[in-house]
C-alpha cells in the first residue's frame, strides 16, 4: 500500500473513531445518522457544483452498485446505533471494526483476487481480527458463545457486514469509473464525484427505514430541536473520514489492505471509550488493543 494511502488512513481513521463517539455520547438512532447523512450532503455541495457536468459521464452500472451500496450503509448506521445503545463503544466498535476485515478478504478470495493480498499483509489482518475477538473480554476464561451471544454482539455483526458491503462495492465502483471501458475520470475526481452519490443513496434508505417507524420519526425530530449541532459534526467527520478512504481506495491494490488499516480506529475508539466515557479496562481489553495494533502495523508494512 502506497505511503500516499497509508496516510489518508491515518487521518480518517482518527475521524471515524471520533464521530463514533460522538454518536455514542448522544442517544444513537437511525434518524441521529440520517440527519447526520443530510447535513455531511450539505456540505459535499460544493464538490457536486464543482464537478456538475460530470454527473452525466457515469456509467449506469456505477448507479446501479450506488442503489446497492446505500443500502449496506444504511444498515451499517441504524445497527450501529442500536448496538450502542444496547453496550459499550469499547465493545461494539471493535466488533464493528474488525469482523470487515475477515469478510472482505474471504470475498477477495472466494472471487480469486486474493492473490494480490501478501502473507504479511494476511498475517495482520488476522492479528487484528485476533485482537478484536479477545477486546469484549472481561477475564480471560470469558473465551466462550454466550460471550458473544447476546443482543449488542448479534447488533454489532451486522454493523460489520453493512460494512464489508458497502466497501466490496464501492471498490467496484470506483474501479469502473477509474478503469473501465469507457473510464474519463482520474483517482481523485472519482472519489470525490461518487461520495456525494452515495450519501444519497444511504440517505434515501434511511429515511425509508425512518419514515416507517414512529419511535425513529420522533427520534428525528427530538434531534432537530436538540443536538442538530452534533449531527452536523457527525455527518462531518463521517463523509470527510470515507470520502479520504475512496481516494485512499484508488490508490490501494486491494481493498482488504484499505479495510485493515482503518483498523487503527480500534484502539482509538475504545481508547475513548475507556478514558472519557468511562467503560472498564480489564487485561483482555488492553492486550486486545496491543494485538490490534500490532496487525495494523503489519498491514501496513505488506
Amino acid at each position: 500500500m502506497s505511503l500516499a494511502a497509508m496516510l489518508l488512513i491515518v487521518v480518517s481513521a482518527i475521524t471515524h473513531a471520533a464521530w463514533n463517539f460522538l454518536g455514542k455520547r448522544e442517544k444513537p438512532s437511525s434518524a441521529l445518522f440520517l440527519i447526520a447523512t443530510l447535513m455531511g450532503g450539505l456540505l459535499m455541495l460544493p464538490v457536486v457544483f464543482w464537478f456538475h457536468d460530470r454527473y452525466t459521464q457515469i456509467p449506469s452500472a456505477v448507479i446501479q452498485l450506488l442503489v446497492i451500496t446505500g443500502l449496506f450503509q444504511a444498515m451499517y448506521f441504524g445497527t450501529l446505533a442500536a448496538a450502542y445503545c444496547s453496550g459499550d463503544m469499547s465493545l461494539v466498535y471493535p466488533l464493528a471494526r474488525s469482523v470487515p476485515t475477515l469478510l472482505v478478504t474471504g470475498i477477495a478470495l472466494i472471487m480469486g483476487t486474493g492473490h494480490a493480498i501478501s502473507n504479511l499483509c494476511l498475517a495482520g489482518i488476522f492479528l487484528v481480527v485476533a485482537g478484536c475477538t479477545i477486546l469484549p473480554l472481561r477475564h480471560f476464561r470469558g473465551l466462550e458463545p454466550k460471550s458473544y451471544l447476546n443482543t449488542c454482539c448479534l447488533l454489532a455483526m451486522f454493523a460489520a457486514i453493512g460494512t464489508a458491503g458497502y466497501m466490496v462495492i464501492d471498490k467496484q465502483a470506483l474501479s469502473l469509473l477509474c478503469d473501465g471501458d469507457h473510464a474519463s475520470f482520474s483517482k481523485v475526481e472519482a472519489a470525490l464525484i461518487y461520495a456525494p452519490l452515495e450519501i444519497l443513496s444511504t440517505a434515501v434508505w434511511l429515511g425509508i427505514y425512518v419514515v416507517a417507524r414512529s419511535s425513529e420519526r420522533r427520534s428525528f425530530g427530538h434531534v432537530l430541536r436538540s443536538t442538530k449541532t452534533q449531527a452536523l459534526l457527525m455527518g462531518a467527520g463521517i463523509y470527510g473520514a470515507y470520502t479520504l478512504v475512496l481516494v485512499a481506495m484508488t490508490f490501494a491494490t486491494h481493498v482488504s489492505y484499505v479495510m485493515a488499516f482503518r483498523q487503527l480506529s480500534i484502539p482509538l475508539g475504545a481508547s475513548l471509550g475507556i478514558m472519557i466515557l468511562k467503560e472498564p479496562s480489564p487485561w483482555p481489553k488492553r492486550l486486545g488493543v496491543a494485538t490490534v495494533f500490532a496487525g495494523v502495523v503489519l498491514v501496513g508494512l505488506g
